[in-house]
């Protein structure tokens, strides 16, 4: 019984996720479409706004909860109820100074009353993301899945009919604020039907806790400076078609790292668990997931390279034919935010976020000198060639840490067969390129799939065993 309901877990947010980033993609369409590159570019700021809040009012709560409650004897309801009410008063504190950060910036009025919506949404977006380790611990992720999908189907309802009735940039910008909304509130319904929590007050206990967050937090902070502070330095030197061109290829690669986050979500608490107490099963899971994470980034680099021209001229239409050479430079980052995912959740769960942060500080700091230089001079040429720099040194100085302090080096487990069956389906979809994209993408997955089974790269029982600790770690601690 309890084997299926993790298979479940995995199959269907894996699923979910994927319809969720279709459906993403598909309101890129159609903002891209109605606003224009100039529109976009506008609309991609007040989105980097909408990520700069959630970076600065993170401080490493949801992450560090997450662990803590996956702890041994862990109090849960007093944990999340403290922590959330904290949480509630950092949202707003964020939201009562978004004003006065508005007096400052160079934008238009629209833009910043666009800025100010997502100030609201920010609100409602921590609230719920705080949530997700209650979820993940009671192996119920799929909840949650379920009501992001839901809440993006209406998020791409509200698009699709401000565009048919024309109802304006500002009503485009809403609609991740109504989608925020629905979450927040059936995040936390099922949240406390699990745990049944209350609002707690209790500041000695904030305190010590912060201490322990904190430097996840300011690696959030961090994370953003090297993630997304091309766009506003994009928006503060340049043009908005240029903002709007760069955004376009950008937002595919975000849309492309949904499975590294699901996986990382769902391995997080087993890491934490295992690293120091049971050496063995956190190297096999460790080893599993980084092949996982192989099979699923080589492809994707390989293939979105050959159909670049496709993906764009799909999603964002012709006027955006700026955006496929930069589309194509930024892939090759996707190696960098994979594996950069991974080493920080090992880091994370090995208590070396202190190290982790002062090392992506260094990072952000050096990303943003060269991308004031390099963006100025070269536009958004100089912002994808920062990233793509930036995202392989982040991983490299993870997997650099991981070594040194956790004693922790994955195995490249079948690298040369995955790779293979990568190149052979990138040789496919060359030879059919003048076909329509419909007709490539199942082919490219299933001759993928076909020759990852032919060279025995990986099979079925590989990654189901890859939650078999999880299973354990399940059943000991919380029947069903």
């Amino acid at each position: 019984m309890l084997a299926k309901k993790i298979a479940f877990n995995v199959v269907t947010n894996s699923l979910v996720k994927i319809l969720s980033t279709v459906l993403a993609l598909v309101s890129l369409g159609m903002v891209t479409r109605y606003l224009g590159a100039d529109g976009f570019g506008d609309y991609a700021v007040t989105l980097t706004f909408f990520a700069l809040f959630n970076a600065l009012g993170d401080l490493g709560l949801a992450n560090t909860l997450t662990r803590e409650i996956s702890r041994e004897n862990a109090d849960e309801k007093h944990l999340i109820g403290r922590i959330f009410t904290l949480r509630l008063g950092i949202s707003f504190l964020v939201l009562l100074i978004t004003p006065i950060l508005l007096f400052f910036l160079p934008y238009t009025l629209e833009v910043k009353q666009g800025i100010f919506l997502t100030s609201l949404a920010f609100v409602f977006s921590s609230a719920y993301q705080l949530l997700n380790g209650v979820f993940q611990k009671h192996l119920t992720l799929y909840k949650v899945s379920f009501i992001e999908l839901a809440g993006k189907v209406l998020q791409v309802f509200l698009i699709g009919l401000g565009t048919m009735l024309h109802w304006g940039f500002l009503f485009i910008v809403s609609s991740l604020l109504f989608y925020m909304i629905f979450n927040f509130f059936l995040v936390l319904w099922f949240a406390h039907r699990i745990v049944p929590f209350k609002l707690d007050y209790d500041v000695h206990f904030w305190k010590k806790f912060l201490h322990e967050s904190l430097p996840v937090g300011i690696t959030a902070i961090i994370t953003f400076a090297y993630f997304k502070t091309d766009t506003l330095l994009l928006s503060f030197f340049k043009t908005n078609t240029e903002v709007g061109f760069y955004n376009v290829a950008y937002k595919i690669i975000e849309n492309l790292t949904f499975f590294p986050a699901l996986l990382i979500g769902l391995l997080l608490p087993i890491f934490s668990r295992f690293i120091f107490t049971d050496r063995e099963k956190f190297t096999i899971t460790a080893d599993k997931t980084f092949k996982v994470f192989l099979v699923c980034l080589l492809p994707l680099l390989l293939g979105g390279i050959s159909l670049a021209p496709k993906i764009i001229l799909l999603i964002a239409g012709a006027g955006f034919a700026d955006s496929i050479p930069l589309l194509r430079i930024l892939l090759l980052a996707l190696a960098g935010i994979f594996f950069g995912n991974f080493f920080n959740a090992v880091l994370l769960a090995g208590n070396q976020q202190k190290r982790l942060m002062w090392a992506l500080g260094g990072v952000a700091i050096s990303n943003i000198i060269i991308n004031s230089f390099l963006i100025w001079r070269f536009s958004y040429w100089g912002a994808a060639f920062t990233t793509c720099l930036t995202e392989l040194s982040v991983a490299l100085i993870g997997w650099y840490l991981t070594q040194k302090y956790l004693h922790y080096t994955p195995r490249w487990l079948a690298f040369w067969k995955i790779l293979a069956a990568s190149v052979v389906m990138t040789i496919i979809l060359w030879f059919l390129q003048n076909q329509s994209i419909f007709l490539l993408l199942p082919l490219g997955i299933g001759s993928y799939i076909f020759f990852l089974w032919l060279f025995r790269a990986i099979d079925a029982d590989e990654i189901t065993s890859l939650f078999a600790e999880r299973m354990t770690f399940r059943s000991k601690k919380f029947p069903l």
